[in-house]
């Protein structure tokens, strides 16, 4: 699958919590569960999402390589591009751990080619955040 067919084949999903600061959604792949969290401040959607092993329950955002990463991203963007219909952040962000580079690499590209999937928005940047560990990826809204 390359980057440019990001759009072409989410998972089904289901939200879990609607909150007034946030919202929780569910989705199966063939082998693991994952849970998608929509954090929402004033002017930003912050988005995040694990792993839940089926077996121990584990949640994890490690690397898994199971070979659906653009399927597990397409989901993720496709409950991101639902609720920009009724909520309208000026900035859209994501993180991935420093340490791991293929998903920084991951992430790195899909920001770049948002505009494909997400119109009203553009990649503006991205943000090394040393004392935590994190790399993270603003989007934001065209004017």
């Amino acid at each position: 699958m390359k980057i440019t067919e990001l759009a072409d084949s989410p998972y089904r999903y289901s939200q879990t919590a609607n909150r007034s600061n946030s919202d929780d959604f569910v989705f199966q792949t063939d082998k693991l569960l994952y849970k998608v969290r929509l954090v929402y401040k004033p002017e930003l959607m912050t988005v995040a999402f694990v792993a839940i092993d089926p077996e121990t329950k584990e949640e994890t955002q490690e690397v898994l390589n199971t070979g659906n990463a653009l399927r597990v991203f397409a989901t993720v963007a496709d409950i991101v591009r639902d609720q920009l219909t009724r909520r309208h952040p000026k900035q859209i962000a994501f993180a991935a751990d420093s340490s791991a580079a293929s998903r920084v690499s991951l992430y790195q590209r899909i920001a770049r080619n948002i505009q494909r999937y997400l119109p009203d928005y553009r990649y503006s940047g991205v943000e090394q955040l040393h004392k935590v560990g994190i790399t993270r990826f603003v989007l934001e809204r065209n004017r």
